[in-house]
């Protein structure tokens, strides 16, 4: 089942922006299974010990924990914004973070392009997509949590090529006189 729209596809399009992605649900698995666990592990000490101390608020306090885990998967999913427009990538990241950046990176400048997955990122498909240019030795763009990230990375290589394939060559030993 194909994720993402093929490169040329997306490129004929005349809207803007061609592509608009968001971390997967499934990338926060662990904590939304962390936050049902110990809403699980909360509710049993809470039936448990209810009798011998009614009216006591610490047992209700201690939910806060699970609503911790959820508050948390809920801002990472929504924390991270990647736009796909024609011609770069922009990342809106720490939307309901303390530190707000919104780096870019052209496509044409793209030198390396780098796909990260853990195990359970390849059971349940996301991963991380990193772009690398040749203006930092780090990697300049994350693409984090992201499904099918193979699948997003050779489209984003399509559309790298295509741009390059139309952008006039600039040699600089030739002479243009």
């Amino acid at each position: 089942m194909s994720n993402y729209q093929p490169a040329t596809e997306l490129l004929s399009r005349t809207e803007e922006p061609l592509m608009e992605i968001k971390r997967s649900p499934r990338s926060m698995l662990g904590l939304i299974s962390c936050a049902g666990i110990s809403a699980l592990v909360v509710t049993l000490i809470f039936f448990s010990v209810r009798s011998e101390m009614m009216g006591s608020h610490f047992l209700l306090a201690l939910y806060l924990i699970p609503l911790g885990f959820s508050i948390e998967s809920l801002r990472r999913y929504h924390d991270d914004l990647y736009i796909f427009e024609r011609e770069r990538i922009i990342h809106k990241g720490g939307r309901l973070s303390l530190q707000y950046s919104v780096p870019s990176i052209r496509y044409i400048d793209i030198r390396a392009i780098t796909v990260n997955q853990s195990i359970y990122g390849r059971i349940f498909d996301y991963g991380s997509v990193e772009l690398n240019t040749a203006a930092e030795d780090s990697s300049e763009l994350i693409l984090s949590g992201v499904r099918s990230p193979i699948q997003l990375a050779g489209v984003i290589e399509d559309i790298r090529l295509e741009l390059t394939k139309n952008q006039p060559s600039r040699d600089p030993f030739s002479s243009n006189e």
